[in-house]
């Protein structure tokens, strides 16, 4: 093989790993200038205008607009931002980058004249391979960027006219740092230092660019840390990191750096920016205000975010990209879906009673609710979600609360359907399957009692009476007349169809639904002969009516499920007693 491994570099009195992240770094937004050189289509003045507006409403103070010598339009776009009033907030300063040549410079300074606070990045590499390539030695790139430096310097903060409009900073770009050979690239700085003479309040951002990834992230937090203590005047410059992922490891280079000692930190949304991209801005922010430290930054309408990013750029956010992707805050696994149900309910019981506990959800990072991603969207059904899926569903689009018997039976359901149609279910669906497994009727065309038919319910303080006549589906009439000592007996036994089945009924479960119900019950009841047992529901404002007609739906299903066991003569048999019910109340009637 032609590959070698990455230098170490020695430091065996690292602190970086006893320290603890409390605060977040600056922020600075390459996305219009490092993220639009690497698209294939760069952005045009309007898409990069409406792309500005977004990364302010996100809250980025540092954005870097600009790499006016690369075309006009990078020009034309600064000049417009500077010379529209209210377009740029005072707060933020606006950044163009510049190699080191001086018509580079002039351009580029000339771009952001005028601008209430503006910074210059001027760059040049100081790893041996690229100096090598490009025909450079150390003493000439060092020369150059002293020589850069100076006169950057006598076109912003040095000239009276510029100054007195712009409040002028400079950042020195190491190129390839993570490359580099340490000594030089201090010796670098401390001769840019000495040309600019920054201040501790004003101080020099020197940019240390892992401008190709080549090591492990620890490797970076060394350079950093290392890159720190050796420097002369270190109050006086401002280290600012920009982490590249061709390994795959840019946001942990940037966490690991930061540790080390970074204030700054350069990046794209969504990890945009050359070949594998930059540091992810969006992961890296999250990261910390999972672990509750606010970025300063507002993410709190994330999809948004992420819709207007792929519109302007026509790059697509990967399904499976930390808390942006399709599928980063949901669940398909059962077992998954079911502690995320358990930790939910309980932190609503807690909040029922004026208590906000930790976020401390299993296999959720952070409140989807804080990106603004609704919480019913993250349970998704598939043959291996299982019965908390269905559970979920049902709780958020009803409130109902079904006990641990009927989520397991229709749990079971859901898993049959999702194989048979080999793929993933709506919610939707979900509570189709409910409806055609457990209503009375075959829709939700008819919501209460009164719609059926007519039904009462008496009591003589003893014995309960259900009396009624009620068509749970077109051209079908069923009629009820019986009593017992509970609504379920009496139902029973007041159907006709069901007098050659040995079977009890049971109410299980009654409750208030959601809003979207105006108060009305929901009764779940059950029917069983033997060995088995078959569910049904009915909703209805009247709670003694709900109850009695979710014991003629368990028992209408009771009877079709042994109906369709039985010989043909016998499902006859039956199907005439049944039709015996309709006959009688026609005559009555």
């Amino acid at each position: 093989m032609y590959y070698t491994g990455f230098q170490q570099i020695h430091n065996p009195n690292r602190k970086w790993p006893n320290q603890v992240l409390t605060k977040p770094p600056v922020w600075l937004s390459t996305d219009l200038r490092d993220g639009n050189q690497s698209l294939i289509n760069p952005l045009t003045i309007e898409q990069k205008w409406e792309y500005f507006q977004m990364l302010v409403e996100i809250g980025y103070t540092e954005i870097e607009v600009c790499f006016p010598a690369a075309s006009q339009v990078e020009f034309d776009f600064t000049r417009r931002l500077i010379e529209t009033p209210n377009i740029v907030p005072d707060t933020v300063r606006l950044r163009g980058l510049s190699p080191t040549r001086e018509d580079f410079l002039a351009r580029t300074v000339a771009a952001l004249r005028g601008a209430k606070r503006a910074s210059v990045c001027t760059y040049i590499c100081v790893s041996d391979k690229q100096l090598k390539y490009q025909g450079f030695t150390r003493e000439r790139a060092l020369e150059q960027a002293v020589r850069s430096v100076r006169y950057l310097r006598s076109i912003t903060k040095d000239d009276p006219e510029s100054a007195a409009v712009t409040d002028w900073t400079m950042a020195f770009g190491l190129e390839s740092y993570n490359e580099a050979d340490h000594d030089y690239a201090v010796q670098i700085t401390e001769a840019v230092r000495e040309a600019w003479e920054p201040t501790v309040e004003d101080p020099l951002v020197v940019v240390l660019a892992t401008s190709t990834e080549v090591a492990t992230p620890n490797v970076f937090a060394d350079q950093v840390e290392t890159f720190r203590a050796s420097l002369s005047d270190p109050e006086k410059i401002s280290i600012s990191i920009h982490t590249h992922n061709d390994r795959g490891c840019g946001v942990a280079a940037a966490e690991l750096g930061m540790l080390a000692g970074a204030d700054m930190v350069e990046g794209c949304l969504f990890g945009n920016g050359e070949r594998a991209g930059n540091v992810d801005l969006v992961t890296l922010a999250l990261n910390l205000y999972s672990r509750g430290i606010h970025p300063g930054l507002d993410f709190s309408k994330l999809y948004e975010i992420k819709r207007k990013y792929e519109k302007l750029t026509g790059l697509i956010v990967s399904q499976r990209m930390p808390y942006t992707g399709e599928f980063a805050l949901q669940a398909f696994s059962g077992s998954h879906q079911n502690i995320i149900r358990k930790g939910i309910a309980q932190r609503v019981e807690a909040a029922e009673k004026g208590i906000r506990p930790i976020w401390d959800i299993p296999y959720l990072p952070l409140d989807p609710e804080d990106l603004g991603i609704p919480l019913d969207t993250i349970i998704r059904v598939n043959s291996q979600s299982g019965k908390a899926a269905a559970t979920w569903i049902l709780n958020r689009r009803w409130g109902l609360d079904i006990p641990v018997e009927l989520q397991i039976n229709f749990g079971g359901r859901v898993q049959m359907m999702c194989e048979a149609l080999a793929r993933e279910i709506s919610h939707q669906e979900v509570i189709n399957l409910f409806i055609a497994s457990y209503a009375l009727t075959p829709s939700e065309k008819y919501d209460s009692a009164s719609n059926i038919g007519n039904i009462s319910v008496t009591s003589d303080g003893t014995l309960q009476t259900v009396v009624g006549m009620i068509n749970p589906a077109d051209s079908f009439a069923i009629r009820i007349d019986g009593t017992g000592p509970d609504i379920a007996s009496a139902v029973v036994r007041g159907l006709h169809f069901m007098k050659d089945v040995n079977a009890m009924a049971k109410i299980h479960h009654t409750q208030q639904l959601s809003e979207r119900f105006d108060g009305k019950y929901c009764v779940l009841a059950t029917c069983v002969e033997e060995d088995k047992t078959t569910w049904g529901y009915f909703i209805d404002e009247n709670e003694e009516n709900a109850q009695a007609m979710a014991v003629v739906s368990a028992s209408l299903h009771m009877y079709r499920r042994k109906l369709s066991t039985l010989p043909l003569k016998k499902q006859n048999t039956m199907a005439k007693i049944a039709a015996s019910s309709v006959t009688q109340t026609a005559a009555t009637a």
